[in-house]
């Protein structure tokens, strides 16, 4: 895969991170990030996030996801995925589908509306 500045891997995983349902939702985001979070370049989808309407919602997408899997958070996403006291919640899966209570993961204000044993299953498969 080539994971070069503004490819198409590049914007399909912000694009997917602020629109898991572009890919299966979040489970098929789960199944794309999980197995590449090594390989990444992360300053470079950062670098991308600054460009796109929504990269900095997608690196709090993002930054959820790969903690929930148990991966550590590169520090150039932490860096700028840290929500602030006063930003609005993102819902890691679709509020029609999965309502709107969950845990809240307060370093990126994403609450966890889904089950977290499905997610977890639906990476190692």
């Amino acid at each position: 895969m080539d994971f070069a500045y503004g490819s198409p891997w590049s914007k399909l995983l912000l694009d997917s991170g602020e629109q898991p349902r572009r890919i299966g939702a979040v489970l098929g985001f789960d199944r794309f990030v999980d197995p590449t979070h090594n390989r990444l370049n992360w300053a470079e989808r950062v670098w991308l996030a600054d460009y796109v309407s929504h990269g900095r919602t997608s690196l709090r997408c993002i930054a959820a996801l790969l903690e929930l899997l148990g991966h550590d958070v590169p520090e150039q996403v932490a860096r700028n995925a840290t929500a602030g006291p006063s930003e609005t919640a993102l819902y890691l899966g679709d509020r029609k589908t999965h309502g709107a209570s969950g845990e809240r993961l307060p370093t990126w204000s994403v609450v966890v509306n889904m089950d977290l044993a499905a997610i977890a299953e639906q990476a190692i498969r």
